[in-house]
């Protein structure tokens, strides 16, 4: 049997949860953070994030969404939706019991929000907004949020969404959550 460098040969396997924390690499959320290579994440402000999240949504011109997205989301960064109720449904009587709506990369990203401002804004004179009280955990910020009626100003929906951020402070990973 091996040794790892300044720790004893061992009489049986290490199970990994016993392995010091100086050499064992933690998983946090998709990333590897790896002792000794840890790198410092861009300082944001989650509440200023969540309203520029919440903004795209009711973006109307098709060339400042795309724009906004850009300055919003990694490139390579995904749209995760837990479907509503008669999505999840149907994909159960089909043997799916964990179905997920995705978008990924800026172009699918934008037929998303444009889809929902055609839908929510456009036709059914919604506007989304940020509630106050986003808050930040290392690379991961927890929004919550609501659909309000434009006309009356009522709250008719909401949600909420967790943000997994890259370094850079861009969007990696939306796990969206509606009706949350």
């Amino acid at each position: 049997m091996t040794s790892l460098p300044g720790l004893p040969v061992a009489e049986r396997p290490i199970p990994y949860r016993e392995l010091p924390v100086s050499i064992a690499p933690r998983r946090i959320w998709s990333e590897w953070i790896c002792p000794g290579k840890e790198t410092k994440m861009i300082e944001i402000d989650p509440q200023q994030l969540a309203d520029r999240y919440m903004a795209q949504w009711n973006v109307p011109d098709a060339a400042e969404r795309r724009a906004a997205i850009e300055r919003l989301w990694a490139e390579d960064g995904t749209h995760i939706l837990h479907p509503p109720a008669e999505i999840r449904e149907t994909a159960a009587e089909l043997g799916f019991d964990h179905p997920t709506l995705e978008a990924r990369g800026y172009d699918a990203i934008e037929t998303r929000v444009a889809r929902s401002y055609e839908r929510f804004v456009e036709k059914q004179g919604f506007a989304f907004r940020a509630r106050p009280g986003a808050i930040r955990l290392n690379g991961v910020v927890r929004i919550g949020w609501e659909a309000v009626s434009t006309a009356t100003g009522d709250v008719v929906g909401g949600g909420s969404d967790m943000l997994v951020l890259g370094d850079n402070g861009r969007i990696k990973t939306d796990y969206m959550f509606p009706g949350a």
